[in-house]
């Protein structure tokens, strides 16, 4: 996955192609979180972890919805 797309470019292109629901692009969204490593740029992994955060925020998404997500992705 190229780290340097935006969130919300790479939800709408597999909405496109595959229709996901909102729930499985919430867990993308987590899962792309949870995954993100430095690979030597600090910078660019922070600014990928603040447009993940922002895209899960603009959608609203509860804590608790997130939080679940979290625990299927760490089983």
């Amino acid at each position: 996955m190229d780290h340097t797309q935006q969130p919300s470019d790479i939800l709408s292109r597999l909405d496109t192609i595959y229709g996901i629901s909102p729930a499985e692009k919430r867990l993308l969204l987590v899962k792309t979180l949870l995954n993100l490593k430095p690979q030597g740029n600090y910078i660019a992994m922070m600014r990928q972890w603040q447009r993940i955060s922002t895209e899960l925020e603009r959608q609203d998404y509860p804590i608790s919805e997130v939080c679940h997500d979290i625990g299927i992705i760490l089983k």
